[in-house]
């Protein structure tokens, strides 16, 4: 009986964790196998989407939501009892050094020393390019545009804290994005392991075929706040006078509508604003597409892009979105508004077969090389290395 008793005590302690969100979860367990003393890990990254898997709450997005809830599996499952408080969390005092702390960004690298011990291994886990590349980048993008159209656009996506200090401290630098990315680095950091973002299947592709000749001059711009950053006013002014359609889905920067208001009024341009998803109206424009295009900056492979790609949407992207879709989709050589407007050109002019043909293997990369089980599988290769 006692040694019953004392094995269910045990499985209970594998499952227990204790919450207060949405500002911190203190010792994570829900997916630790049964160990008398696992390690301790730190994840500064993000509370909310972990505290509301622990409910049973599901959740669409990877980014940010399963990025969060897979970290802490993956450290639940190498044998760790995990804290975890945002990235931007400065009021946390540790009690004593852990054996793992896990950063997203500089904010609170120098309120989190308490943490770091001698033996403390740290990772920082960065969602794009170097911070500097990232700034410099998105200057010179804002530069062009304010000459062109003597405008003041300011900052959007800008990194405003220095992270070299947690990159020269970490043992490992884990980066979303293909290889590649690992060249806006400066050369003297540490190891850099790279990752390709996850996506939640989706069975939309397979029950909605795509009619080629009807989608085949469409195009989505798909994507999240900082309209400059991501290239749109460069696509708005490639798509000036094209028969092919762009349709704009996702959040508008107040100043970015007021400057080309007369651009979104165009016949060829359809401004959706901000939808839910793989909800209705999502499928309603994602289904009457066939490409979804994004000149951006710098990112860190954007998981707007991948999820058209579930859906069988062939991506046209700039090189510093650090997605490698060269064998089914297409990588801008710069990003003018010339190379722009002849790529819609060129893309709008294949045949219905050689669109099926990258649609279909843009649908079975992402569900290979995507998948949260492929995530989660490198996540914990990359994280075993240390």
């Amino acid at each position: 009986m006692v040694r019953r008793v004392k094995a269910v005590l045990a499985r209970v302690r594998t499952k227990l964790f204790f919450v207060r969100a949405p500002h911190v979860i203190l010792g994570y367990r829900r997916h630790l196998i049964a160990s008398e003393k696992p390690k301790r890990a730190l994840l500064s990254y993000l509370v909310e989407p972990v505290h509301n898997d622990s409910k049973g709450i599901p959740t669409i997005r990877f980014s940010n939501h399963g990025l969060a809830i897979t970290w802490a599996r993956v450290l639940n499952e190498l044998g760790y009892s995990v804290d975890i408080i945002n990235w931007d969390a400065t009021d946390f005092a540790p009690r004593q050094s852990y054996d793992l702390v896990v950063f997203h960004g500089g904010k609170n690298y120098d309120s989190l020393q308490g943490a770091i011990g001698p033996d403390t291994q740290v990772i920082h886990f960065t969602a794009g390019s170097y911070w500097k590349y990232n700034n410099r980048t998105e200057e010179r993008q804002l530069k062009a545009v304010n000459k062109r159209r003597n405008a003041s656009f300011l900052p959007e996506r800008f990194v405003q804290n220095d992270e070299d200090p947690v990159n020269e401290a970490a043992d490992l630098i884990v980066a979303l994005g293909s290889p590649r990315i690992r060249s806006t680095f400066p050369k003297s950091l540490r190891t850099i392991q790279t990752l390709d973002i996850g996506t939640y299947p989706d069975d939309h592709y397979e029950v909605t075929p795509k009619d080629f000749s009807k989608t085949r001059s469409k195009f989505v711009y798909y994507s999240g706040s900082g309209n400059i950053h991501k290239g749109l006013d460069l696509l708005l002014e490639a798509f000036e006078g094209l028969e092919q359609e762009l349709y704009i889905v996702g959040h508008m920067d107040e100043e970015f509508l007021r400057s080309y208001s007369e651009e979104l009024k165009a016949s060829n341009i359809h401004l959706i604003g901000q939808v839910e998803m793989r909800s209705q109206e999502f499928y309603g424009v994602i289904d009457q597409c066939a490409f979804v295009i994004l000149p951006s900056c710098s990112e860190g492979q954007p998981g707007s892009v991948v999820e058209c790609m579930n859906d069988g949407l062939i991506p046209i992207v700039s090189k510093q979105c650090w997605l490698d879709c060269d064998k089914y989709g297409f990588i801008l050589p710069n990003c003018t508004v010339t190379t722009i407007r002849n790529m819609v050109r060129d893309c709008s002019k294949l045949s219905n077969s050689e669109l099926g043909r990258r649609s279909r293997l843009s649908h079975e990369v992402t569900l290979k090389d995507h998948s949260p089980d492929t995530f989660k599988h490198n996540l914990t290769r990359i994280v075993s290395s240390l």
